[in-house]
């Protein structure tokens, strides 16, 4: 439905720096003529910003914002986990695939594997409160993690790697694409099909160079954001 695909496009924008706290957004006739759709259209649009909180409609003055999502400055490797037990947000992760299967050759080159052993191949939603913010598949070598889980991965994998495994994560290497959401995944995310996302395909490395875990995750930028920080060498 279009009144969502704009009500994401407006969330994005009221999470940037864009717009700040009480400022007003333009008015729903200076909206619709720059979408190109029709005023009820917008005011439904603002109307699923209402009800979630971040705008509020003021009589004869237009629709202020009152809320912005959370965005994370990270400055080292922190999990989702990390970002989020550090707000009074609740994060939750639904586990809607685990399976054990052959590892493909184009996973087994990226665990440093051999293509047929058996890794875990694992889908979940992880939900900050009630909003779907990462669509995660996870594969991990079942040799490295015999114990793992349906309850270990609705909770932090990186805890269970780390604490209960005894295993050390020495940094991830990270790639960022623009996805073009399918409707398989759309779905779950309360986006729209062909809506673009960001997907990040992210490899754990330990110390001895053993790859503990390769994932893709689309994420809905719209509910969740992250900005880098990565400090310059010093050239003395």
């Amino acid at each position: 439905m279009i009144y969502l695909s704009i009500a994401n496009q407006l969330r994005s924008r009221i999470n940037s720096d864009e717009f700040q706290l009480n400022q007003a957004l333009p008015s729903e006739n200076q909206l619709a003529k720059e979408y190109g759709v029709a005023r009820m259209t917008i005011r439904k649009a603002m109307d699923t910003l209402i009800q979630e909180g971040m705008l509020d409609r003021r009589h004869g003055s237009g629709c202020y914002i009152i809320d912005k999502e959370m965005t994370f400055e990270n400055t080292g490797l922190n999990s989702l986990t990390e970002q989020i037990g550090k707000t009074t947000k609740t994060l939750t992760s639904k586990v809607i695939s685990f399976s054990v299967i052959p590892c493909p050759s184009s996973v087994a080159q990226r665990l440093k594997i051999s293509p047929g052993e058996s890794i875990y191949y694992i889908i979940r939603i992880r939900s900050v409160d009630t909003h779907p913010v990462h669509y995660e598949e996870s594969f991990l070598p079942v040799s490295l993690y015999p114990t793992l889980s349906v309850a270990h991965m609705e909770h932090s994998k990186f805890q269970y790697i780390e604490d209960e495994m005894g295993l050390v994560i020495e940094g991830n290497y990270f790639t960022f694409k623009p996805y073009l959401m399918p409707e398989s995944i759309a779905l779950h995310m309360e986006m729209t099909p062909g809506e673009l996302a960001m997907q990040v395909s992210s490899i754990s490395h330990a110390p001895d160079g053993r790859v503990l875990d390769y994932s893709i995750t689309v994420e809905n930028t719209h509910f969740h954001q992250s900005t880098y920080y990565y400090r310059r060498p010093s050239k003395k």
